[in-house]
């Protein structure tokens, strides 16, 4: 197995305090959280890329993609020849999802998150990610960003490539080796999400931090204790992956199928998603987590949303194997941290 790539000295474009944290803006757009801009290469090239805690790479569409390819063709396109900085390594990538998988090569060029450029965080040229010539799947063809930045545990990376967020937090005034997300709970001042680096923003939290240490040496996956619907046991002594790259709360066949039976008159739509009527919204039972020592409750007004067709969505599905998943569903309503050094992921309630 080849060695990482090598990791230099971050060039922080931004003048901060030794031991302050980074507050970097997502993008809000309807329906999806996690997103924000990069620039690759020298001069910079832009991409829109959802931050995944569920991987751990890097990668956007290539301009050598086919033309036949329509994921690249209506998204952005990487071009190394029109970048002094890029290396083409020449190494093939290919990494799976659920729906389908992506390949391409491995580049090397200067990847920078944010997009003024007072206020970007820059890696070397060294930095190894996927220029892509076979996009995932259909379904991404309408999804809104171009690409993938994975902020997963360093073992789960495909090609041994270093992460972007290595640098960042190899950086001497970067004192912990910590993110964290936060969701705007305000309906009247929507948007202004953030992620921040390198420590805890105790402004955006309220009562106390509950920690999951993480079971996994490459995905962040805590144990559950128990999930109940209502008065009814969904499962017990099992796992679960906090995954920002996943919209709903995820989890086993049977399980999910116990979900609709317990609602009742759930409809199913062409697109395979599950719909009930709004005015059972406050009849409809409370999601109860609970973790190794502390427990939460998600209301229907957080598992289920408004569509446009007067109907409402259930934010919550069904997955293969034991696991759960806890997607963008359980994370918007928590200030979420994902503490590297200490392998754990901490929860709690945000400031409205």
């Amino acid at each position: 197995m080849e060695g990482r790539d090598k990791v230099g000295s971050l060039n922080l474009e931004q003048n901060l305090t030794s031991g302050e944290v980074i507050s970097k803006p997502l993008i809000g757009l309807p329906f999806y959280a996690y997103l924000v801009n990069v620039t690759i290469g020298m001069p910079p090239q832009n991409f829109l890329v959802q931050l995944d805690t569920g991987s751990s790479n890097l990668w956007v569409p290539c301009s050598t993609c086919p033309y036949s390819n329509v994921h690249c063709s209506v998204h952005n396109q990487f071009n190394c020849t029109a970048s002094y900085t890029c290396k083409n390594t020449r190494s093939p990538f290919r990494l799976i999802y659920g729906t389908g998988a992506v390949r391409g090569h491995v580049l090397n060029d200067t990847v920078c998150v944010g997009n003024l450029p007072q206020e970007r965080l820059c890696t070397n040229a060294l930095q190894g990610f996927s220029c892509i010539e076979q996009g995932p799947g259909d379904e991404f063809i309408a999804l809104p960003f171009d690409g993938v930045l994975g902020m997963g545990l360093d073992p789960l990376a495909q090609n041994n490539i270093s992460q972007v967020w290595s640098q960042v937090f190899a950086w001497p005034d970067c004192p912990q080796a910590i993110f964290s997300f936060w969701i705007n709970q305000n309906a009247s001042s929507a948007g202004n999400d953030e992620l921040i680096l390198c420590g805890i923003d105790d402004t955006l939290y309220e009562g106390q931090i509950h920690w999951a240490e993480v079971e996994d040496s490459r995905y962040w996956m805590v144990r559950i204790k128990e999930v109940d619907f209502g008065d009814h046991r969904l499962d017990h002594q099992t796992i679960a992956i906090v995954d920002t790259g996943t919209s709903h709360i995820l989890m086993p066949k049977m399980q999910f199928q116990k979900v609709l039976q317990l609602i009742g008159n759930v409809t199913q739509d062409e697109h395979g998603m599950f719909t009930v009527n709004c005015s059972r919204l406050l009849s409809l039972p409370t999601l109860h987590i609970v973790f190794t020592d502390f427990a939460f409750d998600l209301a229907a007004v957080h598992y289920i949303r408004r569509i446009p067709n007067g109907q409402c969505q259930l934010r919550i599905g069904q997955q293969n194997g034991s696991f759960w998943n806890l997607g963008d569903t359980f994370l918007q309503t928590h200030y979420t941290i994902f503490d590297i050094g200490n392998k754990r992921v901490g929860f709690a309630l945000p400031v409205k």
